[in-house]
């Protein structure tokens, strides 16, 4: 989804280059605003100080905004494209790509609370191969599909956790492994960030359980081999076996 940031940079665009002519957008303050470096002040109260070319801010320049924000980079008729720096009034951060006023391609976005992406963007979405880091030690590092964290991943927990396999809108889902910090393992299926379907829970004590799971509980058929060698199966609910299937 489009945040407010992606909006604003979206919104660039007509800040600076609505359909008027020089005189109604602005005034050139210092240099060539034509061809060669000048100063150029918009009746929003936008400043660029840069390159002009042909009447049109092409080149590399800065854009100071109204609303704190700057941008310091490439541009290209009026458009912030290619590789550019984006200053958020709030503390957050872009540096990379630009298209047509969008964060569009490589770029890395660093919040002012310390959470960081690094990846692709397409129209200033989240979109394709990324990572993503939290300041508490977390990371996740897979697909993004229109800002959300989907696809295939490898989570990572500062707590010597970590997952591997499907998410989907930032969930864990499909088929997937995690290994907790103990060691203990679980092999099998989630269904939007919980173990459902088919799947293995793996202990280190040698105790192991084959079977469904149900929102995160023992929940259908099962057998569950204790590390003593006792072998209990049948139909589980919630953890616990209601009906032992006949030796």
């Amino acid at each position: 989804m489009l945040t407010i940031k992606n909006i604003l940079i979206i919104l660039i665009i007509s800040i600076l280059y609505p359909n008027t002519t020089w005189s109604q957008r602005g005034e050139c303050i210092t240099g060539d605003c034509k061809n060669g470096t000048g100063k150029f002040e918009f009746k929003s109260g936008a400043v660029f100080i840069g390159e002009f070319r042909n009447g049109d801010m092409t080149g590399t320049g800065t854009i100071y905004y109204p609303n704190g924000n700057t941008y310091n980079g490439d541009i290209k008729k009026g458009k912030l494209t290619g590789k550019g720096t984006m200053n958020f009034d709030n503390g957050d951060l872009y540096t990379g790509e630009f298209k047509n006023g969008y964060q569009h391609g490589l770029g890395t976005y660093v919040k002012d609370n310390g959470e960081k992406y690094t990846g692709y963007w397409h129209k200033g979405i989240k979109h394709g191969k990324g990572t993503y880091s939290w300041p508490d030690g977390n990371s996740y590092e897979g697909d993004f599909k229109n800002g959300e964290k989907e696809g295939s991943c490898t989570l990572q927990y500062a707590n010597g956790g970590y997952y591997t396999g499907g998410v989907k809108g930032g969930q864990l889902h499909g088929k997937g492994t995690f290994v907790y910090p103990n060691g203990d393992k679980y092999i099998g299926e989630y269904h939007y960030g919980k173990m459902h379907g088919k799947g293995q829970l793996i202990y280190q004590n040698g105790t192991r359980y084959e079977g469904e799971i149900s929102q995160n509980q023992l929940n259908g058929k099962g057998t569950l081999y204790l590390s003593d060698g006792t072998i209990k199966q049948g139909i589980w609910e919630n953890g616990e076996l209601i009906k032992e299937k006949n030796k």
